[in-house]
Parts: C-alpha cells; structure tokens; sequence
C-alpha cells in the first residue's frame, strides 16, 4: 500500500499529540454499513449545496459518501465524549493547487463537507473535528481556503458537536511538524514512516552534531527510549521556562539543558523545544513558539504553572 510521508506525519500527530488511541490511514466507510439519522445527514447535504451548488455537481448523498476517503481518520476515546478526527492532507511541493485559488477552496469545502457528513452518519454519537491540512499554501490561496472553512462551519453552525479547521503553513510547521519532531525520543515504532525518517536524519542535523560530546547521544538506548517519564520532562521544561537556570545551581544554561536531557533520557532539543513551547505561556523575556498550547502542555501548566519556584524545583530534581 502506498504511504504518503504528510499523511503518515499527520497519523503520527493525531495518535500522540492528539491522544488519538486509533489512528488509520486512507479510512473508508464499508459499503455494509446503514447510514444512521439519514433525514438529519440529507438536511445538512441540502444546506452545503446551497453554499455552494457547483461543488457537489451531480453527486447525490449517496453517491458523495460512498465515494468517500479519508487521508487520516483517529478516533479518540479518553474523554467525556468520543472524538472522531478526519483529516485531509494535501501536500504540494510548489504549494497547494487545484486550478486556481477558487477551485482550490471549492475543493476544500466539498471535502470537509464530506469528512463532517461521514462523521455524522456513522459517528453520530462522537465530535467530530475536520482538518483540511497542507504546509505549502500562497497567500491568496491560503485566504480562499480560509474563507471556504467559514462556509464549512456555518453549514455545521448549529452542531456544537461539528467543528472544520484549516492547518497551513506556518501553523502546520508549529502545530504539526515540530510536535511530531520532538516525539523522536520517545517513539519506537517501525510502522510511523516520518517519524522513522526523522530518526534517522536527526543526529546529522547541526543542532544534533553540536551535542555529540555530551553522554546523552552516545547510546542509541537513550535516542529511542520509550518509557519517558513526560508529566517530570514537561514540568522541567516549564520549570526552564519560568524560572531558568540560576536557582539549580549544576551550570550555564546549556550545561543544564544537557543534564536534566541526561537525566530524563530525552535528546537536548527536545527538552529545549518543550521551554520554547512554554516561553509564551509564563512571564519571562522569552517571546516562545506562536503556537496554542496541545491539552498534555495545557494540563500541565494547569498543575504546576502556580507552584512557587521551591517546590517545583524539588520535584523536578528527584
């Protein structure tokens, strides 16, 4: 089966950034399956034609969903409520196109329509988060796309449960790509293809080669462990965040970094991309990553963003 490398980034984000327990690549409904609530799934059909007739074309309801194919389906049940996430990944080395800024958009509105009608057919007891994702996108392009997913909501605006969201650009480098990337240390899994490929490419970047001299990268234990323990690397990270090096006394910034990474069995960037991610969150001089904080950083700040310096040094050190 051919594996797109964007589409397997995007599984690798929504099993661990996203906490999605199942994560599948090119999802398709089974042509046995019923349609549940079909009044309700033809009205919303019906609302998104009148959006915008010419992107379903003569395509009955039917005929849309059976037609249909995700890129990335997860499915995530840790909370009060399932999560259904579909994803559409388009990923176009010259940038996104379709024919034009127009066609472009039209396509993405056909698309998350489809994924949000799928969600409610046969997910209709879940949320269901939609995703048009691409890392290369102009700006006329980017706009068009943007407006075509204000038309997507309001097709959806009466469903708290349904929600359409674009990831382009820069916000796919910070919300996907560097999430993903800072996971190299703790994912040992020869079936996620990206984050193999980062593996292997990592320690011959330059931020890697700088650090070779520290015992973190002398084992190859230490680069793919998998039992990290992330809620004490994240509160250091956001211990560094806050408070910096000074209280700790072990050395300069960068002696720190690599002995706290030593300690937690983390590669040096990882736990230095984790602070960044924290800078812009805390009251300190560091502007930080411009990017919202994933629910694991938000439940930590929540449970340790109030701790005075003292106790949360304590807890990080033993």
């Amino acid at each position: 089966m051919k594996i797109e490398i964007a589409e397997s980034l995007t599984r690798s984000w929504l099993r661990h950034v996203e906490k999605c327990e199942f994560a599948e690549l090119n999802w398709k409904p089974s042509p046995t399956w019923k349609i549940k609530q079909r009044p309700i799934i033809e009205s919303y059909f019906n609302k998104a034609k009148a959006f915008w007739p010419e992107a379903f074309g003569k395509n009955s309801l039917d005929q849309l969903l059976k037609q249909s194919e995700v890129d990335v389906a997860g499915f995530s049940f840790n909370n009060e409520m399932p999560v259904t996430h579909f994803v559409d990944v388009a990923f176009h080395a010259g940038g996104l196109n379709y024919g034009g800024s127009q066609e472009t958009a039209k396509r993405v509105f056909k698309k998350l329509i489809r994924s949000g009608l799928l969600a409610l057919a046969y997910f209709p007891n879940s949320k269901a988060k939609l995703y048009f994702v691409s890392p290369f996108t102009s700006n006329t392009t980017s706009k068009a796309v943007e407006s075509a997913l204000l038309n997507v909501n309001d097709v959806f605006s009466d469903l708290e449960l349904v929600s359409a969201e674009c990831i382009l650009n820069e916000q796919f480098k910070l919300n996907i790509l560097n999430e993903v990337m800072m996971l190299t240390g703790n994912v040992a899994d020869t079936s996620e293809l990206f984050l193999r490929s980062w593996q292997l490419i990592e320690p011959f970047t330059e931020c890697h080669i700088q650090s070779a001299d520290t015992t973190l990268y002398q084992s190859e234990e230490l680069v793919v462990a998998n039992d990290i323990d992330r809620e004490k690397m994240l509160a250091t990270a956001l211990y560094l965040a806050r408070f910096e090096h000074h209280f700790l006394n072990i050395g300069n910034q960068t002696e720190t970094f690599r002995h706290f990474a030593s300690q937690l069995r983390i590669p040096y960037g990882t736990l230095r991309n984790y602070r960044d991610r924290f800078d812009r969150y805390v009251d300190n001089h560091r502007q930080g990553w411009n990017a919202p904080l994933t629910n694991e950083l938000q439940s930590i700040i929540d449970r340790y963003g109030d701790n005075d310096e003292v106790s949360l040094r304590e807890y990080i050190k033993t």
